[in-house]
């Protein structure tokens, strides 16, 4: 891992992508947390792939971090399985390393409005 991230972006969603770019025109140093540890960003762009349900694997992700964005979203009929421990790992992660954490909040699927 890279030295000195700002922000901690678990979630290469479409809401953890927007708050990348948003973070990265404001010239901020950006670590992307997914499964995979690949996603169509910039090859400046830190992303470190794991499982971030896991408190450890959390924790080191998070390291340094100022701000931890938790921005991770298990497939819907998976949600109650799933999302405790993701989410109580991210918290883990965030209060180990000092950082803020910031939520995405509940996503539903809303149907398109005319």
């Amino acid at each position: 891992m890279n030295a000195g991230p700002q922000h901690v972006i678990f979630g290469a969603g479409a809401i953890g992508l927007a708050t990348l770019d948003a973070l990265r025109r404001r010239g901020e140093r950006v670590r992307l947390v997914n499964r995979s540890g690949t996603a169509p960003v910039a090859d400046d762009v830190e992303v470190l792939g794991g499982d971030a349900s896991d408190p450890a694997f959390a924790s080191a992700a998070a390291e340094g971090a100022q701000v931890v964005y938790q921005t991770l979203n298990p497939p819907y009929h998976q949600w109650v399985e799933l999302f405790p421990a993701l989410q109580a790992s991210v918290l883990a992660a965030a209060q180990a390393s000092g950082a803020r954490r910031t939520p995405e909040g509940a996503v539903e699927d809303q149907p398109a409005r005319p």
